[in-house]
């Protein structure tokens, strides 16, 4: 990291929303080709993980200069039940 704080992490972010956004379009054309299957719904999940991830840092950052407590605990829960909801969609 070059030191510059902030601007290093919107770097990072702004990379994985173009994969997201690549992997999304790749997923939705095998789709649309192939009618599904096993690689489109894997690039899929892999791109929705990514979106997650992105959202959820970005949440972060505007979460983490508010003081109040209720603020951070509606964050916190919406990050675990992205993850549960996540999880059971990758497992169903």
């Amino acid at each position: 990291m070059s030191g510059q704080g902030g601007k290093d992490w919107r770097v990072i972010i702004n990379a994985l929303a173009f994969v997201s956004v690549m992997l999304i379009g790749i997923a939705l054309i095998l789709v649309k080709i192939f009618g599904g299957g096993q690689v489109s719904t894997v690039i899929a999940n892999v791109a929705n993980a990514l979106a997650y991830i992105i959202t959820a840092i970005s949440g972060f950052f505007f979460v983490k200069n508010k003081k109040q407590v209720w603020i951070w605990v509606a964050y916190l829960v919406g990050v675990v039940m992205i993850i549960i909801g996540f999880i059971l969609t990758l497992f169903s």
